[in-house]
């Protein structure tokens, strides 16, 4: 980190870059937003910008994982001990989340394949392998604390309906306006049905917690 910037003033730099990058993302994306434009827009020069982050890219890999954590958060965060698994609640956070992620414009930058391959590059691999670690491990203490079923569903089957989530937002426009909330209800229902089956498949009798 350069030595003339100040602890405050490293922070506060390192704020107006996240900043101004989340716009001029959301705005015309990763591939045509220039360092140049984020170093002025936290009144660094060029050359410093790199002592804050290596590439742009990794600098939204940087905004996407924060958002990503605070989506998770309210799924996982430690509850009452006397707490038990309610389907209606976790179905109400899980259309939080997606409401949120088709807000997000950061999300809609990964549909975009060629934005998707470039930026996948430019993140070294051990970040890239500490990713997917940190996803594991997001997965197994959602189905460790929400699973209500004989059997607690697979991981992956998990993920998998997340991103047909994920995937969703990013195809709204082939869906269609009309069509969108219902598939959007239909795919939240199924992943809420995972955590609450019975040993007979029944999502409505009581669960066996």
């Amino acid at each position: 980190m350069p030595s003339r910037f100040s602890h405050a003033e490293q922070t506060a730099i390192r704020e107006k870059l996240r900043s101004a990058a989340h716009k001029a993302f959301a705005r015309k994306g990763v591939a045509q937003t220039t360092v140049d434009e984020l170093a002025v827009a936290a009144h660094i020069g060029k050359g410093s910008f790199y002592k804050f982050y290596p590439t742009k890219q990794l600098l939204f890999f940087e905004l996407l994982e924060e958002f990503q954590n605070n989506l998770r958060a309210p799924l996982i965060q430690p509850s009452a001990k006397d707490w038990q698994p309610q389907r209606e609640e976790l179905e109400a956070l899980l259309t939080d989340m997606f409401h949120k992620i088709e807000d997000e414009p950061l999300i809609h930058i990964l549909g975009n394949a060629r934005e998707f391959g470039a930026i996948v590059q430019k993140i070294p691999a051990e970040r890239l392998h500490d990713h997917q670690e940190a996803d594991h491990e997001f997965l197994e203490t959602l189905i460790a604390k929400w699973s209500c079923s004989a059997a607690a569903p697979e991981s992956d089957a998990v993920a998998a309906q997340m991103t047909l989530l994920i995937l969703l937002c990013l195809r709204k426009d082939f869906v269609g306006a009309r069509l969108f909330p219902h598939a959007a209800r239909s795919l939240i229902q199924a992943l809420t049905d995972m955590f609450f089956l019975t040993k007979k498949g029944n999502a409505n009798a009581l669960p066996f917690c």
